[in-house]
């Protein structure tokens, strides 16, 4: 018999009990600690026990021959890989590189960008026939078809809602009314009362805002060009939205300055949205822009003082932490369903963002910094770097060789692309 080699094996010797788990499928199981030696050490020749034997082999823990268990990762691979090709291709529109604010820890802070408006595309009609020619070319490369409904556009930036755009954001709702697709706008907040009549008018799929911490420390982190603090502003403007807009989240960047102000925060939300209405999370933030990594937290550490701290305040259990192998845990303790992936973020499949510049890029990472563009487009025509956006989508765990014999590649999918090289596979 063959032990799979993605398999972690806990040991809990206070209750003389030992819990393994499949990386493969999700699957998790309690057995007694007698069996602790023989599955750690690969000893299955001596499990004489036939329930937990067949146990092991109908969860797919164990397989009778090598090549059943190669089999069977070869079907994973070929379902993984027909999956996330038939994902609808997702979008992403920058109006604009300006913001009102300056966050200390802004990624796109890292890297000189081209934030001339001289040389502005805002042509939405360009906009959209580029996001149907790129979705055809996808759709005929893969012999698929893909419903509007299923197309996400995202508008972000900078800060997409600056009054300036007014006019931009009211005619790319108009044109996704028109088209069918779903939208989301990523801002921070500070100007949706300018908003709202166009929020009214065309529905958005969802909003989200940033809140990072309770009052005085999210106006320390999160601060306005003129000095002026922001929660306040975004605190009224959540509450707007919340009459006009059924998904909101509420992101928390969170690092060693804004940790211990999770249960002020909480108390300053409740009286404010329903809990049960707003998905507020936790993003771990694993590099502070310019700052590096002063402030930042091991994410297993920071899991584990997050758990303490919800078992502490009941309040804080409405707070989702996002992290990696997030999807397992909830499988296992939630009974979700659990899947597979190859690969880490959508710049590594059918992403692509766009910006007024007329330029196309794969990845967050470097967006508005022309050397890591993949493309271009224009009322003219579209043009994409086939070789360089192969750079992204061939960037897998099945072909990454860090990854490809790692036992938590179907549970990690991968290193960041934006952070790491593309070229390293």
């Amino acid at each position: 018999m063959v032990l799979i080699n993605e398999i972690e094996i806990i040991d809990i010797p206070e209750e003389n009990k030992l819990i393994i788990i499949n990386l493969l499928n999700g699957n998790a199981d309690i057995l007694d600690i007698e069996y602790l030696d023989i599955i750690k050490n690969n000893k299955l020749c001596t499990l004489d026990n036939d329930a937990v034997k067949n146990c092991l082999i109908e969860r797919n823990y164990i397989f009778q021959t090598y090549e059943e268990y190669e089999k069977y990762l070869k079907e994973i691979n070929d379902y993984l890989v027909k999956e996330l090709v038939k994902q609808p291709p997702n979008f992403i529109y920058i109006p604009t590189y300006k913001c009102n604010l300056r966050c200390y820890y802004c990624f796109e802070e890292t890297y000189e960008k081209n934030e001339s408006e001289d040389i502005i595309n805002k042509d939405i009609d360009t906009l959209f026939s580029t996001i149907k020619d790129i979705t055809k070319t996808i759709e005929d490369k893969n012999n698929i078809h893909y419903d509007n409904k299923d197309i996400l556009l995202d508008i972000t930036g900078g800060e997409p809602l600056l009054l300036k755009n007014r006019d931009t954001i009211e005619r790319i709702l108009y044109n996704v009314h028109q088209s069918g697709y779903k939208t989301n706008i990523i801002t921070n907040g500070t100007t949706i009362d300018k908003y709202i009549d166009i929020l009214k008018k065309y529905k958005i799929n969802g909003i989200q805002v940033t809140l990072d911490g309770d009052k005085d420390t999210h106006n320390k982190i999160r601060v306005n060009k003129d000095e002026k603090p922001t929660f306040d502003k975004i605190i009224k403007n959540i509450k707007i939205l919340s009459e006009i807009v059924d998904d909101i989240s509420i992101r928390i960047n969170l690092t060693n300055k804004n940790i211990n102000t999770l249960d002020n925060l909480a108390d300053e939300l409740e009286d404010i949205i329903d809990f049960d209405n707003a998905y507020i999370y936790i993003y771990i933030l694993q590099q502070e822009g310019i700052s590096k990594e002063s402030n930042i937290i091991d994410e297993v550490e920071c899991i584990k003082i997050l758990n303490e701290k919800k078992k502490c305040n009941p309040k804080l259990k409405k707070f989702n932490i996002n992290f990696h192998g997030k999807h397992l845990v909830d499988s296992i303790f939630e009974n979700k369903q659990f899947y597979s992936k190859v690969c880490i973020c959508s710049a590594m499949s059918n992403q692509y963002i766009l910006d007024f510049q007329g330029n196309i890029y794969k990845c967050w990472w470097g967006m508005g910094n022309c050397e890591k563009r993949v493309g271009t487009y224009s009322k003219s025509n579209v043009l994409i770097d086939e070789n360089l956006t192969l750079n992204y989508n061939n960037r897998n765990v099945l072909n990454m060789i860090k990854c490809s014999n790692c036992k938590y590649r179907y549970v990690c999918g991968g290193s960041c692309t934006g952070v790491m090289d593309i070229n390293s596979i």
